[in-house]
């Protein structure tokens, strides 16, 4: 097999790490027509992404504990697996709550991927070489979900609301092919205790308790969530409301994530020059500069798509330059539990997915208002976040 630092394997994390958004952002486009398809309102059609991040979030309480005990490479099968089961029940389920179970099947083995790529990097890679890496990582990938919405439109504009769910089907099983073919085992030394049910409740604790860590993983809540906002009502705002086609709505999202692309490349500039914590200062102060300007563009009625891409734009490059600074600063710390460090971490940035759908749903009025305050107040968070746990102690 490869080692564990070769090209090959460094792309075969990228696509572990980028499953999640990639299935939502080819599923994206797609929402307003399963909607209408099965005459749902979008309170009841958004459980198409909560539904996978409640999966997604329920496996990722306990994948890093059983790769601790395990082993990172037969977790990481069984949950390939699970993703192209559920891509299946998705393509072929006959009604909403079906899509939706497939979708919770597909949350389940999705986490896997993002989860355990970022303990393999932590076990080949010291805690600063690691932040360097995940930054590398982070800005490759971002190629996936910028790519994601466009690739689903035009799937949705060619082929239907459901052929996404086949494509991403077959990204599963050839994902878990090329780890079982490719990866071999990181963790050298398994914690034989590390699945027992106490020992995890007892690991989380001692992270919770760490302020470091509770630090990084809540900034880590709030800047996705202002992220997500847009994730989840924006097909719905340009699609639904402002008529323009889902090919078109993925070239929008393509230009705003470039933004992250951009974040994701900086990080491991910023950390080096500045280190972690004031790097996170850099990702608080991005957020709440577009999250205002967007705010206040919609409290002027500036519809634009210029007037929701360009704050957003700044959202999604504070998103892009938090995800490695945070996971970095939150692992770095634990490498004798990286992967319960890693699942605690994605946890909370799933959580924060699954509070904003659910609030878009229920809050979507057809303009960008409720949207743009839920980012603005995402960022307040972050902010007073920084303040309490991140900022160094003097």
């Amino acid at each position: 097999m490869p080692s564990p630092r070769s090209r090959w394997i460094a792309a075969l994390l990228i696509i572990l790490m980028a499953l999640s958004s990639l299935t939502n952002d080819l599923t994206t486009p797609a929402l307003p027509a399963l909607g209408q398809a099965f005459h749902a309102p979008l309170a009841e059609t958004q459980w198409v992404f909560s539904g996978f991040l409640v999966g997604f979030s329920i496996m990722l309480l306990v994948n890093g504990p059983l790769s601790d005990r395990f082993g990172r490479r037969p977790v990481l099968l069984a949950g390939l697996a699970l993703y192209a089961l559920g891509g299946l029940v998705c393509w072929l389920g006959a009604s909403l709550p079906l899509v939706v179970a497939g979708r919770v099947i597909q949350g389940l083995g999705a986490c896997t991927g993002s989860v355990l790529a970022r303990a393999v990097v932590r076990d080949v890679y010291d805690e600063a070489e690691s932040a360097r890496v995940l930054g590398k990582l982070f800005t490759v990938m971002a190629l996936f979900p910028m790519l994601g919405n466009l690739a689903g439109g035009g799937l949705m504009d060619l082929f239907g609301a459901r052929a996404s769910f086949a494509v991403q089907a077959a990204i599963g099983l050839v994902s878990l092919i090329a780890v079982f073919a490719l990866l071999a085992e990181t963790n050298a030394q398994p914690d034989l205790q590390a699945a027992r049910l106490g020992r995890v409740l007892a690991a989380y604790w001692q992270l919770l308790g760490n302020r470091t860590y509770r630090g990084h993983v809540a900034a880590l809540f709030f800047i996705y969530g202002a992220l997500f906002a847009f994730v989840v009502a924006g097909p719905f705002y340009f699609i639904r409301d402002r008529g323009i086609s889902p090919t078109l709505y993925g070239a929008y999202f393509l230009i705003v994530m470039t933004g992250y692309m951009a974040g994701s490349y900086l990080s491991g500039r910023l950390v080096a020059r500045l280190g972690i914590p004031n790097a996170m200062a850099a990702c608080v102060v991005l957020a709440m500069t577009g999250s205002v300007v967007g705010l206040a563009l919609a409290l002027a009625g500036i519809a634009s798509a210029p007037a929701v891409l360009a704050p957003t734009f700044l959202i999604c490059a504070a998103t892009g330059l938090v995800m490695p600074v945070a996971f970095a600063g939150a692992i770095g710390p634990f490498p004798e539990k990286a992967g319960t460090a890693s699942s605690g971490a994605g946890f909370a940035q799933v959580a924060s997915g699954v509070v904003i759908s659910v609030l878009v749903g229920k809050l979507h009025d057809g303009t960008a208002l409720p949207m743009m305050a839920m980012m603005l107040g995402c960022a307040l968070l972050a902010a007073l976040t920084w303040a309490l746990w991140v900022r160094p102690r003097r």
